[in-house]
């Protein structure tokens, strides 16, 4: 299967980057998780399977393969069923475009669209989210009196505090945050910005790191960074995965209202919306946080999802209209035939 020296793999892997994202109209940070994940696939293939870069071939990974890559990074890096179904996707993605370019590829699409995708929670109504005395203890897991404590207590205030997404918190950069007009800015899906208010308790940690990690303040300087050859470069979601695991496991230790498993959607995002709602912040506002254009989609993810939430309100509407019940003695007591009605349906 050869459509021409044109249409080889890496020729193809370069063209889908450069063009398919235009044609699909997909948003940078999109781009740059296909990119992280192919990254992370090709070096797995390369160290794992012993494949050399230069015999890479559209025909050389199999289905087979593939669930092989993903089952190790279930293991490896603690992906969630819906972090495996999203990397995925996005492996396809480019099988795609490929045959979309040559025809002939279309076989290889097929046999990859058979991988079963990894099933999730159903989660209809309920939602995942850390409750507000186990939070305030996770924040206050990390040091900062250490360089990596400050850094983390930092990321962590500050995406719980703004319910931002870890593609928003990951591209911010320096000039993002405006300590003075105690906003900041994010980009979100769609390039879509929004200001954001931030508490002075994170203003106070961001002076902190700021003079910790950027001395020279360079305002477009990615906010949080990782060191990479001597150089900065932008953090990855497995890097927040990995230090949010550590520190979430330390607060399980001293508080069991932790859940088992956390990840940073959950954690920050998730559970800063729970919380809000749960303290009676208007919908509209809510909705203004998390960036949704359409507040239905707040309604739809939020309103209706914590039970305590739900029982507290009807108890305040029903104290209102019905009328209290003294139980002194039951008019069915030693009613025998009261009670054959109720079971008998008599009249």
């Amino acid at each position: 299967m050869n459509g021409g020296k044109n249409n080889d793999f890496w020729t193809l892997l370069g063209q889908f980057f450069k063009l398919y994202p235009k044609q699909r109209n997909i948003s940078d940070n999109t781009v740059l998780n296909w990119r992280y994940t192919w990254n992370i696939f090709l070096s797995w293939l390369f160290n794992v399977k012993n494949i050399i870069p230069e015999k890479l071939s559209i025909d050389t990974v199999t289905s087979q393969m593939l669930i092989e890559f993903l089952d190790d990074m279930v293991k490896d890096r603690n992906w969630s069923p819906q972090t495996r179904n999203e990397r995925l996707s996005m492996i396809r993605s480019f099988y795609h475009y490929a045959a979309s370019v040559e025809p002939l590829y279309y076989n290889k699409v097929k046999e990859l669209r058979r991988i079963k995708k990894a099933k999730c929670v159903d989660s209809s109504g309920v939602i995942d989210y850390i409750p507000k005395e186990a939070m305030a203890v996770l924040l206050s897991i990390p040091d900062p009196t250490t360089r990596l404590g400050c850094r983390d207590m930092f990321y962590m205030s500050l995406a719980y505090d703004i319910a931002a997404r870890t593609a928003e918190m990951t591209s911010m950069k320096v000039k993002d945050f405006n300590p003075d007009k105690k906003v900041v800015t994010l980009t979100g899906k769609g390039r879509k910005q929004r200001l954001v208010p931030v508490s002075p308790q994170t203003i106070d940690m961001y002076r902190s790191y700021i003079r910790s990690f950027h001395p020279s303040y360079n305002p477009e300087d990615y906010l949080f960074y990782t060191v990479h050859n001597g150089g900065h470069t932008k953090m990855s979601s497995d890097t927040v995965a990995r230090f949010l695991k550590i520190h979430s496991e330390e607060a399980r230790k001293k508080c069991t209202e932790m859940p088992e498993k956390v990840h940073p959607h959950q954690a920050f995002r998730t559970s800063r919306a729970m919380h809000l709602l749960q303290s009676d912040a208007p919908l509209a506002t809510v909705s203004l946080i998390l960036g949704h254009s359409d507040p239905i989609t707040t309604v739809k993810h939020y309103a209706a999802a914590d039970t305590e939430m739900k029982r507290k309100l009807m108890e305040r509407a029903s104290k209102e209209m019905l009328p209290d019940f003294n139980d002194t003695e039951a008019i069915w007591k030693n009613d025998k035939d009261i009670i054959g009605r109720l079971y008998l349906g008599r009249k």
